[in-house]
């Protein structure tokens, strides 16, 4: 996400490096969505300002499905945004301004902050079309879950191949 030039796949995405560094968020949530522990990857900023939305990026190097790679991003999403803005008449929400200040932004808007999911999946032989029936089965109606397979050039390095929303 931060290599220069940037891959078009990537230009909205900014990774968000708490400490100025890169390091997995813990969530409370496990992958299973029990009650536990479990870490977010990556956390990516798209746009800026109030138009800000955070995206929970889960990597997967291994054959996770695209359904089962989305549904651990969406829990990890959920419970950050749970954890950020609480849940009406049930769960208080937390100081925003720490967690902006946490994830890197100047911002002192006082509205709920937005979260995303997006599964980063290896590309393969019938990966794309099981990813895109995953959003469908998802219901991803909107640009809230992503989708990106990738694939590794010769020296190891991960090169994005596709990206799909839920937007389409």
């Amino acid at each position: 996400m931060s290599s220069s030039p940037k891959h078009d796949l990537l230009k909205n995405l900014y990774p968000v490096l708490p400490a100025r560094c890169m390091m997995e968020i813990p969530t409370a949530v496990t992958a299973a969505g029990k009650i536990g522990t479990g870490n977010i990857d990556v956390l990516a900023r798209m746009g800026r300002g109030r138009n800000v939305r955070y995206v929970v990026c889960e990597l997967k190097a291994d054959k996770t499905t695209p359904y089962d790679a989305m549904v651990q991003a969406i829990h990890y999403a959920a419970a950050l945004s749970v954890e950020v803005n609480g849940i009406e008449h049930e769960i208080e929400p937390a100081d925003w301004s720490v967690y902006r200040s946490f994830f890197g932004s100047k911002s002192t808007s006082q509205e709920a902050l937005r979260f995303g999911a997006m599964a980063i999946i290896p590309n393969a032989h019938g990966v794309k079309g099981a990813a895109r029936k995953a959003l469908d089965d998802l219901e991803a109606d909107d640009a809230w879950l992503d989708v990106m397979l990738f694939d590794r050039d010769k020296h190891g390095d991960l090169r994005p191949r596709y990206r799909l929303t839920g937007a389409g």
